[in-house]
């Protein structure tokens, strides 16, 4: 147990020693197979490392983190390195409430303690406040500059990922939702078609005066606002919720009927059995009945 935990700090030089050692002791008492089975495991070892990503044996133990940002986010990429090798490389993205200097002290305090890192030396790009026991170091040549460069790298493919990945999800989720939407829509009102446009229509008026109606519209489970309507009620007289949505349902499918424009699949009316009974008056009288959903919203 405690040489898997070694293996995944990346100290390799303590375990090749020990299984060296191991390996010779089955030589020395003639146990060949035995010391077969221990050289297998050295092999083993050599082509984890060789895998691995070894920045430069000069280097001991240290962690390196960079940052990129745009104006909401943060994009950070952490590095360990454990006896010159790149153990552990991971990429955060934070929303960017903070300054960046503050967000790298941040992130680095959770990230040390998360990947268990004790190292004594952090390599950043620019000064940061942080504890006084770890040595901070801003490379301008060398290794050390080259490990900078890889992490600033990183974390400039892992802005660029998360935004297209973050552009990509958000389209194809909104799809997939308002698809799924629909089809319960279309099972629960026990529709023939898909109701990828809906229209729903509602009305009021100001202090018992002035009746109004408007009517929202639906394509595909996303508002379709330019196709938004609304109406002055001309032909009733007074308030007459019942006789207003009739006179608004007729006046928008003789238009679209006009025009050789498509019927929605789905008509909601803002109201109970009244309110629906005025308006299905209407679809009769355009010869619509049967080729439209007409339901009504009651509380």
């Amino acid at each position: 147990v405690n040489q898997v935990r070694e293996l995944f700090k990346g100290k390799l030089g303590d375990m090749h020693k020990y299984y060296r050692q191991e390996m010779m002791q089955h030589v020395e008492k003639m146990e060949f197979e035995k010391a077969e089975i221990v050289k297998r495991k050295i092999n083993y070892l050599k082509e984890y490392q060789c895998k691995s990503i070894i920045v430069s044996k000069k280097i001991d133990n240290v962690d390196v983190c960079t940052i990129v940002s745009d104006e909401e986010k943060a994009f950070l990429n952490y590095m360990v390195v454990v006896q010159g090798t790149i153990i552990h490389t991971h990429s955060v993205r934070v929303d960017k409430q903070l300054d960046e200097e503050e967000i790298i002290s941040h992130v680095l305090y959770t990230l040390r303690e998360k990947f268990k890192s004790h190292s004594k030396e952090i390599i950043v790009p620019f000064r940061i406040e942080f504890s006084k026991d770890i040595q901070l170091t801003i490379p301008k040549l060398g290794d050390k500059k080259k490990l900078i460069d890889l992490s600033l790298q990183n974390a400039k493919s892992f802005a660029q990922e998360e935004k297209r990945r973050a552009s990509l999800l958000l389209n194809e989720k909104e799809e997939e939702s308002n698809r799924l939407l629909l089809q319960q829509l279309q099972a629960d009102l026990k529709l023939n078609q898909l109701p990828i446009h809906i229209e729903c229509f509602d009305n009021s008026n100001f202090q018992g005066a002035y009746p109004v109606a408007a009517m929202v519209c639906f394509r595909d489970g996303i508002p379709s606002k330019k196709d938004y309507r609304h109406y002055h009620i001309k032909t009733v007289e007074g308030i007459n919720d019942f006789a207003s949505m009739k006179e608004v349902v007729y006046r928008r499918y003789k238009r679209l009927l006009d025009e050789g424009k498509s019927i929605p699949q789905l008509i909601i009316i803002d109201g109970g059995k009244g309110q629906l009974s005025a308006a299905l008056e209407s679809i009769k009288e355009l010869n619509l009945l049967g080729k439209t959903t007409i339901v009504g919203l009651a509380k």
